[in-house]
């Protein structure tokens, strides 16, 4: 398993003021998972990755394949790490006080789980 890289920008947060609107994006890439929450002028507040293991079956040469699991995992980790972090960041920003206004998801072309 990989580690979750976390940040908060306090300063992006601070800038948007108080109980900022605040977005959620999940993008699903071929190498990594991430969680970020934006600001409503677009600036990243804070934001969690998680690499995700490369499977290349020898039965298939220039097959490229993932554990739907690991990516299932991953993207709950690194949610969850997001929200831990603003909570426990000087600004303690609770989302279930303050829930994000909207979350879009981006993926890798047409995969779905």
């Amino acid at each position: 398993m990989f580690d979750c890289e976390t940040s908060v920008n306090v300063d992006v947060v601070k800038q948007a003021g108080p109980s900022p609107a605040l977005i959620g994006s999940i993008d699903q890439g071929t190498s990594s998972t991430r969680f970020l929450v934006f600001t409503r002028l677009g600036q990243i507040a804070a934001s969690a990755q998680m690499e995700h293991t490369q499977i290349f079956p020898e039965e298939h040469a220039g097959w490229h394949e993932h554990d739907p699991i690991e990516i299932w995992e991953n993207t709950c980790t690194c949610i969850k790490k997001v929200v831990g972090a603003l909570k426990e960041s000087e600004l303690a920003i609770d989302l279930k006080v303050t829930p994000l206004k909207a979350i879009g998801i981006t993926n890798q072309r047409e995969t779905t789980i």
